[in-house]
């Protein structure tokens, strides 16, 4: 897609020094402490008997209800989302449930529970992707995943299916059958892969081990050339679109910057394209978690959208420091917001160096 029917694809949907930000350190034989119920550590529990609850979203309370259960009736903590959400459904999960037989469920002899499809390709991404970082020591059994709701319709929420099995298959699922069903399932035997991302009130956290799914996944569509300077585009939108941030897109474009909008491409060719970059830019969000799928000694330049915000996202940074990536931060705003000339003269100046 040229630029140009990017640019007209996105209109239609919708001076500070530049400064840098520490890559996190992290100790990869230790656990990453969460803000949230458990630490995060690769890992499984192994559940005989086992329940998956079916799967129920409330927008009037704004919970959600949908968890494995032992034979006794006990949660199975490492089937929890490990997070705190702001801006989404809270947790409405008891510790525990009666034992009593559950109306037409998916009946499986032995199965892995993958944790939450999620329809928003960050969470994806962070979260969904996170639990076959263990697959190597799980049997080629099917997969369930209790599916998140779709909050936004583009090109990965519409051909999700599509798009799926490749990408799973290279993140370390392989052949596996891949099931994503909100109704409950009964299998004999369950594994359940702890998730490593935790998306805390205060700390958001992830766990180093997760960059081995991204290297797999890196390693099945990666193209020879890296040393591309690739733009990474939201649209219109967005609901942290920043007033200059169109301009932006076509100031860097037209000095020669390659500029794609990811949630208008299949996953493949997202990963693809993110591959050749040796620098990455974008604003603060999902779209520039693309980063996973560079290589290690890379730049990823991020664009602040908020004016509160003066140092990079904290997942950003924890994205950058477990792949090895240079991140510097770009602030949007000094009080009003910085024009696109002044923010892209930063951009260009840090790509050069």
């Amino acid at each position: 897609m040229s630029v140009s029917r990017i640019l007209q694809f996105i209109r239609g949907r919708r001076h500070l020094p530049a400064t840098p930000s520490e890559p996190a350190v992290f100790d990869e034989s230790a656990c990453v402490q969460s803000a949230f119920r458990h630490d995060l550590v690769p890992s499984y529990r192994a559940i005989a008997y086992a329940t998956v609850t079916e799967t129920v979203f409330d927008k009037a309370s704004m919970t959600y209800k949908g968890a494995v259960y032992d034979s006794a009736g006990a949660l199975v903590f490492h089937s929890l989302r490990p997070a705190s959400p702001l801006y989404t459904y809270r947790p409405d999960i008891p510790i525990s449930r009666s034992v009593e037989p559950t109306a037409d469920p998916l009946q499986l002899e032995e199965a892995i529970y993958g944790g939450h499809f999620f329809y928003s390709w960050g969470h994806f991404l962070i979260e969904t992707l996170s639990s076959a970082a263990v697959t190597n020591e799980l049997p080629k059994v099917p997969v369930v995943f209790s599916p998140w709701e779709i909050t936004a319709q583009n090109e990965w929420t519409n051909g999700y299916e599509r798009h799926v099995a490749p990408i799973l298959n290279a993140a370390g699922w392989g052949k596996r059958r891949i099931i994503v069903t909100a109704k409950p399932v009964l299998a004999k035997s369950l594994y359940v892969p702890q998730r490593l991302t935790s998306f805390g009130t205060a700390s958001p956290s992830i766990h180093p081990a997760i960059s081995s799914v991204y290297q797999r996944i890196r390693s099945a569509f990666e193209q020879d050339r890296r040393d591309e300077t690739v733009l990474v585009m939201r649209s219109e939108d967005h609901r942290r679109w920043h007033p200059s941030e169109r301009a932006v897109y076509e100031t860097l474009a037209n000095k020669g910057v390659q500029a794609i909008l990811p949630q208008s491409m299949t996953a493949e060719a997202q990963v693809m394209a993110i591959s050749r970059a040796k620098t990455l830019i974008g604003f603060t969000g999902s779209v520039l978690h693309n980063s996973v799928f560079m290589g290690r000694e890379t730049q990823v330049i991020e664009i602040g959208d908020q004016p509160e915000k003066s140092v990079a996202d904290r997942i950003q940074s924890e994205l950058c420091g477990i792949c090895g990536q240079d991140l510097v931060f770009v602030p949007g705003f000094r009080v009003t917001p910085r024009s696109a000339n002044d923010i892209s003269s930063s951009i260009i100046e840090l790509a050069r160096s």
